[in-house]
């Protein structure tokens, strides 16, 4: 997921609330682009 700026910038200075669900990792990336998910199971199993 990619954030605006601004966005980042309002969290930043406390100017938002930031809520993540529980299924906020479903589509979740490292940053070389691997899905999160699969890391998880991997180190797992």
């Amino acid at each position: 997921m990619k954030w605006s700026m601004d966005i980042i910038e309002k969290i930043a200075k406390r100017k938002a609330i930031l809520f993540l669900g529980a299924g906020i990792s479903a589509n979740a990336v490292s940053l070389d682009g691997k899905s999160i998910l699969r890391l998880g199971n991997s180190l797992c199993g």
